[in-house]
């Protein structure tokens, strides 16, 4: 399957390439990073309001993307095309109750995500540019904390809609690529899909007991970037 998706994606990318009127590929760093959802569901049953608890994903300065713009047509101002984008992550899972703000312990972790959409460049001239581009996303994390012969392991997988909404400026050009700054932000809504916790506890004397949950959840969240762009003509 992966090889399947692979060559799919490289198929897409490959011939998006040959058919684009501008290449435009942003290297993004998000300053910020934060997903929240809310479980609705606790092993197929549906929680009571005072049972709601809720699962946060934060990583400041630690997530980074790559943000391609494939556009095929221009007409004045306006340049629309297909944006495929991707990234990585490193931050903390918390997970609180709906009745307070403490939860339990941080646990450290990594995910990334997915896009794919429309791409739409609304340029004021040849260097100052807005840019605008809604699209499918698939985005998770997956952390553990260990500590005391407690194993406590949380995963998230979330489908929903992201709109980027950013401002690029290309100060340095030449004949074949243009060079310059984006900046901007992706807000991700409406996030659903599911929360797993594995919580294993191993005694120093007895037997090791686990506990698996898998919740239905649904939230939202954003993105803060900055970095460099290229434009290939």
């Amino acid at each position: 399957m992966k090889k399947i998706l692979a060559i799919a994606t490289a198929i897409i990318l490959g011939t998006s390439a040959m058919h684009a009127v501008d290449i435009e590929l942003d290297v993004m760093h998000f300053l910020w990073n934060y997903n929240k959802v809310t479980h609705l569901t606790l092993n197929g049953n549906k929680l009571p309001k005072e049972a709601k608890v809720s699962t946060r994903y934060n990583s400041p300065f630690l997530s980074f993307g790559l943000n391609a713009n494939f556009y095929f047509m221009e007409s004045g101002m306006a340049k629309l095309g297909m944006n495929v984008a991707g990234g990585f992550d490193f931050g903390t899972l918390l997970t609180l109750s709906s009745s307070s703000s403490i939860g339990s312990d941080a646990t450290w972790g990594g995910g990334g995500f997915l896009k794919v959409g429309f791409a739409a460049s609304i340029n004021f001239n040849d260097v100052h540019s807005l840019y605008v581009s809604p699209g499918f996303i698939l985005t998770g994390a997956s952390g553990t904390l260990k500590t005391f012969g407690i194993d406590n392991r949380i995963s998230t997988f979330l489908v929903g809609l992201d709109i980027d909404v950013g401002y690029r400026a290309f100060f340095l050009q030449k004949s074949n690529f243009d060079f310059g700054i984006n900046a901007g932000i992706n807000i991700d809504f409406p996030l659903g899909g599911v929360v797993g916790s594995k919580y294993t506890y191993t005694p120093i004397y007895g037997a090791t007991t686990t506990t698996n949950n898998k919740s239905g959840a649904f939230g939202g969240g954003f993105k803060l970037y900055v970095g460099p762009a290229f434009r290939l003509k």
